[in-house]
């Protein structure tokens, strides 16, 4: 993903930021940029909320651009989304969102639209694939997620619900190898809830694994 062209139409932004926990897409976003006033700083998806530090790198206000490369294992994909949703969510400024993936956009509305329970602040996230060029990715027109929140979802042929903000918690940490025992206690659930969190969620889940573009990520999936 790295190459040292830049878009006129992305010239807009005085402030970029890239989500990732591949350090060649985060090398490939500074040379994209390079020619900014500021090279992107990078947010890490290591943990699922926006922490305090993190939250002094956004300005108060004005218009910031925010690329979103998903890749690596599900838990990683599946925190860097729910970071994405404590941004947009939480910060002052206003952010346009790129999410770059293997994923069908469907399935990126599926699991954002939970997170981000409001359609004014989804129809600035938008999705797109992750095999493209850099000139192919700065020209290409990106699909808004917001426009997408009817479809649906289906897997063999069965309409899939959408996730509860408690089953995508509990699936992330279930991917991370957390027990159920340690869940329950930090949240203060019964680990009978727990188990039915985690059910329900990782049934909903076991479609992506189809997109995961290494064996090792897919063994991520138990």
């Amino acid at each position: 993903m790295i190459c040292n062209s830049s878009l006129p139409s992305i010239k807009k932004y005085n402030h970029y930021y890239i989500i990732s926990c591949c350090s060649y897409a985060c090398e490939g976003a500074t040379a994209l940029f390079m020619h900014e006033s500021e090279a992107p700083k990078r947010i890490s998806c290591d943990q699922e909320y926006l922490s305090g530090d993190e939250l002094l790198l956004f300005p108060e206000s004005g218009e910031v651009c925010i690329f979103v490369y998903l890749n690596g294992n599900i838990d990683t994909i599946l925190s860097a989304l729910k970071k994405t949703a404590s941004i947009i969510c939480n910060t002052k400024c206003s952010s346009s969102v790129y999410i770059i993936s293997d994923f069908p956009p469907a399935w990126v509305s599926f699991i954002l639209s939970p997170l981000i329970n409001n359609e004014t602040l989804l129809s600035k996230v938008f999705c797109t694939d992750a095999n493209l060029s850099c000139e192919q990715l700065l020209s290409q027109d990106f699909i808004r997620v917001e426009s997408i929140l009817s479809e649906g979802i289906k897997y063999k042929n069965r309409k899939i619900k959408r996730l509860s903000l408690r089953e995508l918690a509990v699936a992330i940490r279930y991917y991370r190898g957390e027990t159920v025992k340690n869940f329950s206690q930090t949240l203060g659930l019964p680990a009978k809830s727990v188990y039915v969190y985690r059910r329900n969620g990782v049934a909903k889940l076991t479609a992506l694994k189809q997109w995961l573009n290494n064996e090792r990520a897919k063994q991520s999936f138990k």
